[in-house]
């Protein structure tokens, strides 16, 4: 299971890399494995530049796209995200959207909380909430 909270889910004592390295080598305990393995997501998400950098040091997409490596890390079967392109750009949520639809399309699952029109329009089946009741399945 993958998850990613409003704002970020990375940890800021540690750079881009090792955050992504982080649940790899925990559930791979290797590091030659989790070194390639973090390069490879970095790599997807246009971070490879920046994987010396520390969260505070990227920009919001920047973030973003790294909390998305992160919670990928180790693909998971399902992905649970909350308004994961609430603040990016438009570029930046294509990227991400492509992402959440190739994890898709490689058999994962993914629930997403948004107010988002857009990311809601790409979603295989929406239920709509209204002050915390089922409108719309």
């Amino acid at each position: 299971m993958g998850n990613i909270l409003q704002g970020n889910n990375l940890l800021g004592h540690l750079t881009i890399e090792d955050n992504v390295r982080l649940p790899i080598q925990i559930l791979a305990g290797d590091t030659r494995v989790t070194m390639a393995a973090a390069l490879l997501r970095l790599d997807e998400f246009g971070l490879t530049g920046r994987r010396r950098f520390y969260p505070y040091q990227l920009s919001g997409g920047e973030r973003a796209r790294a909390s998305l490596a992160v919670a990928m890390a180790c693909p998971p079967s399902i992905l649970f995200l909350d308004e994961p392109t609430g603040e990016i750009d438009a570029a930046t949520e294509e990227v991400i959207l492509n992402a959440l639809e190739r994890h898709c399309a490689a058999g994962g699952a993914i629930v997403i909380s948004t107010h988002s029109a857009a990311l809601s329009a790409r979603a295989s089946r929406v239920l709509s909430l209204k002050d915390g009741r089922l409108v719309d399945a």
